[in-house]
């Protein structure tokens, strides 16, 4: 019985591990990565730097702003596979 409840949980371990390798590999490279990317090494500059809480706040929110606003219409629509732009209106 004790082997079986090691078995189990190294069983699930590696599949976890396994499954977060698979997901990362897809995610390499994404938009999102490199926002997330650019923020932790936003926030490490700021930190050395010991820039005030208030200008902080600033300056993540407007990058945030720009990672939001960098989808226009016409990226997003790009996005979307030809069959399901053909049968679906989008805007109105």
């Amino acid at each position: 019985m004790a082997f079986i409840v090691v078995y189990i949980s190294f069983s699930i371990l590696l599949s976890a591990y396994l499954i977060g390798n698979m997901t990362a590999l897809i995610v390499k490279g994404s938009r999102t990565e490199r926002f997330r990317d650019k923020m932790t090494d936003l926030s490490r500059y700021m930190n050395r730097n010991k820039l005030d809480a208030d200008i902080r706040s600033q300056v993540k929110a407007h990058l945030l702003l720009h990672y939001d606003i960098s989808y226009t219409k016409d990226r997003v629509v790009d996005d979307i596979p030809v069959a399901v732009r053909s049968k679906v209106p989008l805007f109105s």
